[in-house]
């Protein structure tokens, strides 16, 4: 099981290459807040502004007062998650058009064609998702190297043989809790279910875009150590279609979530995750026993 373990070692040491890349742009992601959270943060708010109006005449006082009433739960919420100042990436056009790729001259991976933005079967090119600043950045990264192509291998690597996670309990930690907060950089791209309100037609379904082979499986294809997962693939999708940069990167995005997820769901590591907030976990504490993993709730 060395080699096993050197494996993990390397796989860890890629998710976390990966999120430090991701941060040069994107905030560290942190954990959605609760009911009460949000409910202490309105409080909080509101008693900052009566206080700051405390010096102001009985009229003035009324009418900051009445104006904080009027304000909803969720305008405090989106005061409190848009503090910065910082403007969202958007390829340098209005939210409303479609995009064409990202702005600048050195983009080798600019499309030539405008997309259509109406279209179910490519929701990636609307808006919501295109313009998304988390998406804009893991897709400059595929395209500028491997380092998503390869943490997909790896996954695969895994998933055709999660015993191997349970045999290599001190690397499995560690990869876990890398693991978590790359996929949690991930759940920030807006998901299809987001996207269904949007189309008049039924959308793509997750399960096509987790099945469509991409360039890293075809490079691979017919080694045994990920005959399982590739087993899973629809290999007659590529007789027909050619495959556009932005549809690899999102099936890649959604591929890497749905593994998590069967990750979390089986049981094989500490990972966790919470279906309504999107959001990944380790579950809490983690200590090695002859050599498997255990949660300590």
């Amino acid at each position: 099981m060395g080699g096993v373990a050197i494996c993990l070692s390397l796989m860890s040491q890629l998710v976390q290459y990966a999120v430090n890349r991701l941060e040069v742009a994107l905030k560290p992601r942190v954990a959605p807040s609760t009911d009460r959270d949000v409910k202490q943060r309105r409080r909080r708010k509101r008693r900052g502004t009566f206080s700051n109006a405390s010096d102001l005449s009985e009229d003035e006082n009324d009418s900051v007062y009445s104006l904080d009433s009027d304000i909803s739960e969720e305008d405090l919420i989106f005061d409190q998650c848009h503090e910065s100042d910082e403007e969202p990436l958007t390829n340098g056009l209005a939210t409303e058009h479609c995009v064409n790729g990202f702005n600048g001259t050195n983009d080798v991976y600019m499309l030539s064609k405008a997309r259509d933005c109406s279209d179910p079967s490519q929701p990636w090119n609307h808006p919501i998702i295109a313009n998304d600043k988390a998406f804009q950045h893991i897709h400059k990264i595929s395209h500028e190297g491997y380092i998503f192509q390869s943490i997909k291998i790896c996954c695969d690597w895994i998933d055709s043989n999660p015993i191997f996670l349970k045999c290599c309990g001190a690397t499995s930690v560690t990869l876990v809790e890398r693991f978590v907060g790359f996929l949690n950089h991930l759940t920030a791209v807006p998901s299809l279910a987001s996207l269904k309100d949007h189309f008049d037609e039924e959308i793509i379904s997750e399960n096509i875009l987790c099945t469509t082979p991409l360039p890293e499986d075809v490079a691979v294809r017919g080694l045994s150590s990920l005959q399982l997962t590739q087993s899973k693939l629809n290999w007659d999708y590529l007789r027909t279609k050619t495959l556009k940069p932005y549809e690899e990167t999102y099936s890649r995005i959604c591929y890497l979530i749905k593994f998590g997820i069967n990750l979390a769901q089986s049981k094989a590591s500490a990972l966790a995750y919470d279906d309504s907030k999107r959001w990944f976990t380790a579950e809490g504490q983690v200590h090695q026993k002859n050599g498997l993993i255990h949660a300590i709730s």
